[in-house]
């Protein structure tokens, strides 16, 4: 027989450590919970799971099927040592960003032109802001003396800051078919709708021959990778010849972060 506390102020300190007793085996005791807040447990868990698996094959899940997976030797993490990282005006992108797309065009292209409009805005959307991807644009003039003066302007707008701009300006100009107009006059205008800081000696160089050199470099470096038209791409040294789906570009640059874990 236990013998219980005569004092009143015992027999109440007796209640309260008799009832967190209870209360503590309680919540111990899962059986003894409400419905309500297993199924919250259980939710909560699940989600967490799912959250995990999510991140760990976020890389994965952007590949149109796990075939689209291309071999992770075909990739060089500095496109062979072709990949500038520099601010140059011709590129966009963190310069630490794993995965750097070339880009090989000629300004009156319209299939390079229908690449820009269509494929590299998802592209930047979904990797150039993440800081997975950085576009670096290489002139490769194959359409006569026009091409060669939007080259100029490109490299001529880069000295300012803008050569990425104005190409993406052009470009947005050309035809479906065909290959459009570039002029002195519209050259201008072009630069005058981006407000360069200096017009004058914008005009200057977009019409003189000093950018021919480095012009030319870029063609060189084209046909030494084997493309002989455009718009060609080199996604982390990985070959791509043509305007192709924009889920061509998605699987090799996944691929590309693939391999480099």
């Amino acid at each position: 027989m236990t013998n219980k506390p005569t004092d009143p102020r015992k027999r109440r300190a007796a209640q309260r450590r008799a009832a967190e007793r209870q209360r503590k085996a309680g919540m111990l005791n899962w059986r003894s919970w409400e419905p309500w807040v297993l199924i919250t447990i259980v939710v909560a868990i699940v989600a967490v799971i799912v959250t995990l698996i999510v991140t760990t094959n976020s890389n994965k899940s952007n590949l149109s099927s796990p075939e689209a997976q291309i071999d992770p030797g075909h990739f060089s993490s500095d496109s062979y040592g072709l990949a500038h990282r520099r601010n140059d005006g011709l590129s966009i992108g963190d310069l630490n960003a794993p995965v750097v797309l070339i880009d090989y065009g000629d300004l009156r292209c319209p299939y390079c032109a229908k690449w820009m409009k269509q494929v590299e805005p998802e592209l930047v959307d979904k990797y150039v802001r993440t800081g997975k991807l950085r576009i670096e644009f290489r002139n490769m003039v194959l359409f006569e003396q026009p091409s060669q003066l939007g080259a100029r302007a490109v490299m001529a707008a880069a000295q300012q800051g803008q050569g990425y701009a104005l190409m993406q300006k052009i470009y947005s100009t050309m035809p479906q078919k065909g290959h459009g107009e570039i002029t002195v006059s519209l050259v201008r205008k072009w630069a005058e709708e981006l407000q360069l800081k200096d017009i004058d000696q914008f005009m200057k160089d977009a019409q003189s021959t000093k950018f021919d050199a480095q012009i030319a470099e870029g063609k060189q470096e084209a046909h030494s990778m084997g493309f002989q038209s455009v718009p060609a791409f080199l996604i982390n040294g990985y070959p791509v010849l043509g305007a192709r789906e924009t889920q061509t570009y998605i699987d090799i640059i996944e691929s590309a972060l693939l391999a480099l874990d």
